[in-house]
């Protein structure tokens, strides 16, 4: 009897450190898997999506695999979306999309160069606090603190709270003016360059020029963003209650270069751009030009003798620390190489690589098919749905990278419903930028919900207001002074033969399905 009382206990112990190995291992797996979702994830896209080219082995397929893997990539960030902008390399000459030299080509254009040349500016602005002092001249002007209200007639608690909502105030309209700001200019947000860069290959695959620069954006921008800025100010006002040479020489080089930017083509005089070959010159042109005069002037005049330190505004004492005259540019390449963000310049090029692909493949033009039945609808009214459309994914996903899926498909529309392509790009364009819902939708947005004073329920409720008020003033804008300025009325013969070709091309595609006609047999 005790033998086998002996044995039950050595069985049920046995049991038991099996069934608490078992549980063990089954957590550790758990945790393995958890802990690498990530890497999970990364490989099962693309198993999943497979099917797609190997049951339909064409070139539409096949691209649509590849947009469809980045897109994913994009929007999930399970890998920087910068490494994530690199995949067309890989991708597109592995699926037959387009070669390895055309997909390489596409990363590199007059428009990344203009984004490149405005960020190394930038970094000069930057690194010679230029921008503080526009920020102290700022608070010259409206003062450093809240003088409407009169704090010796407050108790401290009323005053904590008033302040808590300005804190508010100051952190939402912050991100909001970033993002309202970056409409005005052509270079001012990604969207913006990416839209001039796919505008200019789309037009130019036809021999177009799509006659979009910097200075006639200019007429559009400005305005639209003048009257969003004035209603946010209202809207959030009603919810919430000694100068140094080195910034001397940057702001003389940067009002040189806005001046460049304007005067290259303004359309209602000749520029200083037809003095050159037709179609030599761009707005890259001018700022590269700039951001190479940053690593060739003086950070100190030369006739002087004294250290970077007497040309501070604090020490005036240039006379008394005389050193000798030591040559340092404005700019080096360390400080560029830290500060510029190459990876949206990754992310633009992966973008133009993209719009490529899909033309070439005619990804674009099966999608475009797809959505003809918009036809029935005014152009006007396709055109706010498409922008509405827009606006609301680009507050889930990166701005840049929602203009670099959509711009092409709506290039591809308007040529199938025979509208001008700007009439569609245009408002799709400065719809990305209307992402006041979400702390996720932009870096403006991220970097004041941090400030610790916003929640959620803050930008909600301002956000829905000012997303609807700015869809609203850019397809008020489009159909008042955009039409005029970039004579949308009239469709360019190179977009109707295309249209008419492509109708054709359908037609007889139609006619090849249908079952040949069996014909009697002759007696």
């Amino acid at each position: 009897m005790t033998e086998y009382i002996a044995v039950v206990k050595l069985s049920i112990s046995t049991v038991t450190s099996v069934t608490c190995y078992y549980k063990m291992s089954v957590r550790r797996v758990l945790r393995i898997i958890r802990e690498s979702s990530t890497l999970w994830f990364a490989i099962l896209v693309p198993l999943i999506l497979l099917p797609l080219p190997l049951l339909h082995p064409n070139d539409v397929s096949r691209c649509a695999y590849c947009v469809l893997l980045i897109a994913i990539y994009w929007i999930t960030e399970i890998i920087p979306l910068a490494v994530t902008s690199l995949l067309p390399v890989v991708l597109f000459p592995l699926w037959g999309v387009m070669s390895a030299k055309d997909t390489c080509s596409s990363y590199v254009k007059d428009t990344l160069m203009l984004f490149l040349g405005s960020l190394i500016v930038a970094v000069a602005v930057e690194r010679w606090n230029l921008h503080k002092r526009l920020a102290l001249r700022t608070l010259t002007l409206v003062g450093p603190e809240p003088k409407c209200i009169p704090r010796e007639w407050r108790p401290e608690e009323t005053e904590d709270k008033e302040f808590l909502v300005l804190a508010k105030s100051f952190s939402i309209c912050t991100a909001y003016a970033a993002n309202i700001g970056g409409m005005a200019t052509l270079t001012g947000t990604p969207p913006n360059v990416i839209f001039s860069g796919q505008v200019d290959t789309l037009f130019g695959h036809y021999g177009l020029e799509s006659g979009v620069n910097f200075a006639n954006w200019l007429l559009i921008g400005i305005p639209v963003s003048a009257i969003i800025f004035v209603f946010c100010w209202g809207w959030l006002t009603f919810v919430m209650k000694g100068k140094t040479f080195p910034e001397v020489i940057v702001a003389i080089n940067f009002l040189i270069l806005v001046l460049l930017w304007v005067t290259r083509s303004p359309g209602f005089i000749t520029g200083w751009g037809a003095g050159f070959k037709p179609k030599f010159v761009k707005d890259s042109t001018s700022a590269i030009l700039i951001s190479v005069l940053m690593f060739i002037l003086p950070s100190k005049p030369p006739i002087c003798t004294t250290s970077s330190d007497d040309y501070s505004l604090e020490n005036n004492r240039g006379r008394e620390n005389e050193k000798k005259f030591v040559y340092e540019p404005i700019l080096n390449w360390k400080i560029v190489h830290e500060k510029v963000a190459w990876g949206v310049l990754l992310l633009m090029g992966g973008g133009f690589a993209i719009a490529d692909g899909c033309q070439k493949s005619g990804f674009s033009q099966w999608i475009s098919d797809g959505l003809i039945g918009l036809a029935a609808l005014p152009e006007w009214t396709i055109a706010f749905l498409l922008s509405l459309i827009i606006a609301c994914g680009t507050e889930v996903t990166s701005n840049a990278a929602t203009a670099t899926l959509f711009l092409p498909i709506v290039f591809s529309l308007a040529v199938q419903l025979e509208v001008h392509p700007l009439y569609f790009m245009v408002p799709c364009t400065m719809a990305t930028s209307l992402a006041f819902l979400l702390p996720v939708a932009t870096p403006p947005n991220a970097i004041a919900f941090s400030s610790g004073y916003l929640e959620v329920k803050d930008m909600v409720k301002t956000g829905i207001a000012m997303n609807l008020f700015s869809l609203l003033v850019v397809n008020l804008a489009l159909n008042t002074w955009v039409v005029p300025l970039y004579d949308l009325h009239n469709l360019p013969d190179a977009f109707r033969n295309l249209t008419l070709s492509s109708n054709m091309s359908a037609l007889s595609l139609s006619f090849s399905t249908l079952p040949p006609i069996s014909t009697a047999p002759t007696v």
